[in-house]
């Protein structure tokens, strides 16, 4: 599926529910309004229908004590008393359209009629005013009994309508948990889905790109997710192929290469030997100098082979147990007499520290870190090594007082073909010496690091695991000489 099709469903799916939820809202809404309206009509009818009856019995209480006090009463009251009461009960029959409640309207208005008329004819009797209060007093009954109904109508109608109320706004109430319990639910998917789709796949090819960079050319990105995520990831793999392909064929062309070089360079090695032996001093003298140049070359040679080795993955180790102190002087002692300008100082601890390696491997590190060191450091000065063994490993030092490495090259240096810009031009060399010499310590489970300031020297220093017995020894005589 592709990522705008999924961010189509996304969207389509939350918009449902939100439709859903303000179609509910919308409708709940006006039924609640049409249902107040309905209450406010019904609690008006029984208003006015208590109203009616009020002022029915007051305008029969009122034609009665004018009666007494008059003798004869006043018909235009009882006309305005009469448009007052029909006026009221057309106003109620306005608010409602019940034909129960209209059937009682039309009733009430026909006993108020029977009554107002009863009372006219008997106002021109000769019946005593309290003969004819008692004749029209039984119609005033008569007409109250359906307001009474037309009063409990209304009243049930707002029992009812309360009722209906509380119902929708349960409903409601229902219904929006549901439709919160559905789009929650929907959304956590919807959420689970894209991380599970884009999230941890973008994440799998971020962790894949760094590994990548750190050096390990054959990790190769997952393809899953959304189509345009298992595209980069294609893409990603598609190229590392073609660079990991890129790099074995220049492994190789350097491999040849330095394979072809040192067949002459033995030859010439040889060649000049030969001459060294030779009594003619001006032979000697070239031939030294050919010599070392040669020697030069071989080393040269060798680092373009060990490099193309270790990053073609065939680097191999010849371990045995070593005393790592005879290493390190064996590697001094090959400077120390060819150098005037430099003195090396070298602290070890007096017990062996053993430590299972490769000791050509070994001395080979030791010989670059050393040469760097001379190189590095042309005014001279004290080249210091140290030694020691902490808590099962094994720690070598090499500081010298030289012209430093900047802060932004410290670790370009460990790389192939990496030199610092400040000696490109003013020392000899390709840049492998360093990669080479990480690699195999690297090889032998350790770790060599850098520390330098400029213009005051520079301090490699490489960590090896102790061999458990040796180091459980070295421990016991500490102890037995405290």
């Amino acid at each position: 599926m592709k990522l705008k099709t999924g961010l189509i469903i996304f969207i389509a799916l939350s918009g449902s529910v939100f439709i859903a939820f303000a179609t509910m809202i919308i409708k709940t809404s006006n039924l609640l309004e049409q249902e107040a309206h309905e209450l406010a009509q019904a609690g008006d009818s029984v208003r006015i229908a208590k109203e009616i009856k009020s002022r029915l019995l007051l305008h029969n209480r009122n034609t009665f004590l004018q009666a007494l006090q008059d003798g004869v009463p006043q018909l235009i009251t009882t006309e305005l008393r009469h448009n007052e009461l029909t006026d009221l009960l057309k106003s109620s029959g306005a608010l409602n359209d019940d034909k129960h409640e209209l059937s009682a309207i039309a009733e009430v208005e026909a006993k108020i009629a029977e009554y107002l008329k009863t009372k006219d004819k008997l106002q021109t009797t000769t019946l005593s005013a309290l003969k004819r209060y008692e004749l029209i007093s039984k119609k005033v009954d008569e007409a109250i009994i359906p307001i009474d109904n037309l009063i409990d109508i209304n009243r049930s109608q707002m029992l009812d309508l309360v009722s209906t109320t509380d119902k929708v706004n349960a409903d409601a109430n229902q219904m929006g948990i549901i439709i919160l319990t559905a789009g929650s639910l929907i959304l956590v998917l919807l959420i689970f889905g894209v991380v599970t789709s884009a999230g941890k796949p973008l994440e799998a090819i971020s962790k894949v790109i760094i590994d990548y960079r750190t050096g390990n050319g054959s990790t190769r990105a997952t393809i899953n997710g959304f189509k345009e995520i298992r595209d980069i990831a294609e893409n990603f793999n598609f190229m590392t192929e073609r660079l990991e392909q890129t790099r074995v064929d220049q492994l190789q062309f350097i491999a040849a290469i330095a394979h072809d070089l040192r067949n002459p360079l033995n030859s010439i090695s040889m060649a000049t030997e030969i001459i060294m032996d030779a009594e003619n001093e001006d032979f000697k003298e070239i031939s030294n100098i050919i010599f070392r140049q040669t020697k030069n070359l071989d080393r040269l040679v060798g680092d373009l082979l060990d490099t193309t080795r270790i990053e073609a993955g065939h680097l191999q180790l010849e371990s045995s147990t070593q005393e790592i102190g005879r290493l390190v002087e064996d590697a001094v002692e090959l400077y120390r007499n060819g150098d005037s300008l430099h003195q090396f100082k070298i602290n070890s601890p007096h017990v062996p520290i053993l430590c299972n390696c490769d000791p050509a491997r070994i001395s080979q590190v030791m010989n670059n870190l050393l040469s760097n060191a001379i190189k590095y450091s042309p005014h001279g000065g004290t080249i210091t090594l140290e030694i020691r063994s902490v808590d099962g490993k094994i720690f070598i030092t090499i500081a010298d007082q030289g012209i430093g490495i900047a802060a932004a090259d410290l670790e370009n240096i460990f790389k192939p073909f990496q030199r610092t810009k400040a000696t490109k031009g003013t020392i000899p060399g390709i840049g492998l010496g360093l990669s080479t010499s990480r690699r195999i310590i690297e090889a032998h489970q350790g770790e060599m690091v850098v520390t330098s300031e400029i213009e005051q020297g520079s301090t490699f220093k490489i960590m090896l695991p102790a061999l458990a017995k040796v180091y459980a020894d070295i421990s016991r005589s500490n102890e037995a000489q405290n």
